[in-house]
This record gives C-alpha cells, structure tokens and sequence, in this order.
C-alpha cells in the first residue's frame, strides 16, 4: 500500500470578527515595503 501526503493551499479564509479588508491590504503594503528592516530586526 503506498501512502502519500497532500499539501495544498487553503484558497478560503475569512478574517478575524473587527479586521476589515482595508486593513489587511495595508499591512501587507506595509510588510512588502519595509521587508528587509522587518527581517533585519527578526534577529535582533
């Protein structure tokens, strides 16, 4: 019997109860723009 394992990506998700789309789309700008001083003080 062979056995393997699945990964797939959840293509569904809801946000948390208070958090708007808005506010997701701006952390993720945030994050994008400031990636590298975000992963500079990962280690800090």
């Amino acid at each position: 019997m062979k056995r393997k394992i699945v990964i797939k990506t959840n293509t569904k998700s809801s946000l948390p109860a208070g958090v708007s789309i808005e506010f997701m789309d701006y952390l993720f700008q945030v994050m994008n723009e400031y990636d590298q001083t975000l992963k500079g003080l990962k280690n800090r």
